[in-house]
């Protein structure tokens, strides 16, 4: 039985690795989707650093949803040094490339206090009030 769960875990980090593989192959031809998706693998694989490295090219090149994730980098320190202000600054900049979610970052910031510390729910509430707007 343990030798089956070795075995399992052996194929499946192999068919990890390939599928990463194939994403970078695809995202070198131009394909920004898979560039993301390879990020994010790499973020959940708490690769922190190397996952900002994609995340960073692609913001550059304008692909929103790469800006939400620079700021959770930033704001928990993940790879990076801990930049409240960058956080910020990524999360406001994904908004306005139309990443509506990166409002609810934003929301949730002011919320609970996370990286400005101190809880502002006026501002918050002018936050979600962009995320309306920005996914309707």
């Amino acid at each position: 039985m343990f030798k089956l769960l070795i075995t399992l875990l052996m194929l499946s980090s192999l068919l990890f690795s390939f599928t990463n593989k194939e994403l970078k192959d695809k995202y070198d031809l131009g394909n920004q989707d898979s560039g993301y998706q390879l990020a994010i693998n790499l973020y959940n694989k708490k690769e922190y650093y190397e996952s900002s490295i994609y995340f960073t090219e692609l913001m550059l090149q304008g692909y929103p949803k790469s800006f939400k994730m620079l700021g959770l980098l930033f704001e928990n320190g993940y790879g990076v040094d801990i930049n409240c202000q960058k956080a910020v600054s990524f999360y406001i900049g994904g908004g306005t490339a139309g990443d509506c979610d990166s409002y609810l970052e934003l929301e949730r910031m002011s919320l609970t206090g996370s990286c400005l510390n101190e809880k502002k729910p006026h501002i918050a509430f002018k936050f979600y009030k962009k995320y309306l707007k920005c996914s309707n």
